[in-house]
């Protein structure tokens, strides 16, 4: 069974090296990923996806250096509106923005990142944490909403 998953992991890490032909030597990749819209995802050196990260990019996720996303971890980039119920086929709307993580932060296990939040340089998300506003000081951040810890 290891050669199997060896052969899954290297499959993986050409799939990168695909998608950022130029940039995939600054990353590290460590299991299946998703990458919506990948050509609106950039990304500094250091950077590391574990098994089954999501980033939604639709509307641009800015990541910097030395940035790890955790095992089930997802970034979001796009939600439905409720405020303007419908558009003019009768369909929920997609809105969003764009998404900007400092350097030296670390998204924890299945936390989530929603759209239009930024993330300043030297923080920690734990595991299970939802980002659904803006993080202006370093810290650990855990808990639904994400609230900085004391540690």
């Amino acid at each position: 069974m290891f050669f199997v998953e060896k052969i899954i992991l290297k499959f993986h890490r050409l799939r990168f090296k695909l998608l950022y032909p130029n940039e995939y030597k600054k990353a590290e990749i460590h299991g299946p990923f998703s990458i919506i819209h990948p050509h609106k995802l950039s990304f500094g050196s250091k950077f590391s996806i574990n098994d089954y990260a999501y980033i939604n990019a639709t509307n641009r996720v800015k990541v910097g250096d030395n940035v790890a996303i955790s095992s089930g971890a997802k970034i979001i980039s796009l939600k439905l509106n409720f405020t303007n119920h419908k558009n003019r086929e009768g369909k929920l709307e997609h809105v969003g923005s764009e998404i900007s993580i400092g350097n030296n932060v670390q998204i924890g296990v299945n936390a989530v990142v929603l759209p239009n939040v930024s993330i300043c340089d030297n923080v920690i998300i734990g595991a299970g944490a939802v980002v659904s506003k803006d993080i202006l000081e370093s810290g650990i951040y855990v808990g639904i909403p994400a609230k900085k810890v004391n540690a």
